[in-house]
């Protein structure tokens, strides 16, 4: 697995897919694929006493996680940082225009995040794609999410940092079974569609209930 040092802190933050409520609902994780992430990771990992926090905040954009990234990120001192952000930078751009946050500037405040976070911290930096906005698999909104996703991936790739594969994952579990429906809205994925979140994040971090002692 993905080397995790006991009492290591493990921080995830994005928009609402990422918050899930943490805030009303189910704090302080909230009711997703963070929360249960934390599950898995404690019941098969117990020894590694990992701290598992959320500072996701919903309707957010990459642009609202640069003015906060001093107190939700530096200040907390992550050892492993997950970021997943993307959906409303994609939806503001017809919603809210003001809001809205293009692609050149998404990938420049996006690298100037980890290039930032790397020299303060030096922790263990993934970047994750944001989800489809849309589980409509002839949505227009899916050209954009993908270009997103697209410079997530490549960011990862030139900053040599970790990288999960989250949007064509989301995609392939929906063309899976398209009748079934993931979302419960535009864009928040159902709870098996948070599953799908959660089995990525898991996967890289190398959970495996084979080893588990029998």
């Amino acid at each position: 697995m993905t080397k995790l040092e006991r009492g290591a802190r493990l921080l995830f933050i994005g928009d609402s897919i990422t918050e899930c409520s943490r805030t009303v609902v189910a704090p302080p994780l909230g009711g997703g694929f963070v929360q249960m992430v934390r599950c898995f990771m404690e019941a098969r990992y117990p020894e590694l006493r990992l701290e598992f926090v959320n500072r996701a905040i919903d309707g957010e954009t990459i642009r609202d996680l640069a003015g906060r990234w001093q107190r939700d990120v530096l200040e907390l001192k992550p050892d492993h940082l997950f970021v997943m952000i993307g959906v409303n930078d994609v939806l503001y751009r017809a919603l809210d225009p003001d809001r809205g946050v293009g692609e050149a500037e998404y990938e420049e405040t996006l690298r100037g995040l980890v290039l930032r976070t790397r020299a303060a911290l030096g922790c263990n930096i993934t970047l994750m794609e944001p989800t489809p906005l849309e589980e409509d698999l002839e949505a227009a909104s899916h050209a954009p999410m993908r270009r997103m996703a697209g410079i997530v991936a490549r960011l990862a790739g030139e900053l040599g940092v970790g990288h999960i594969a989250t949007f064509e994952s989301f995609l392939r579990m929906v063309k899976a079974a398209p009748e079934r429906g993931w979302m419960v809205d535009v864009p928040h994925p159902d709870l098996p569609g948070q599953a799908r979140i959660a089995l990525e994040v898991l996967d890289f971090l190398g959970w495996s209930l084979a080893e588990c002692d029998s």
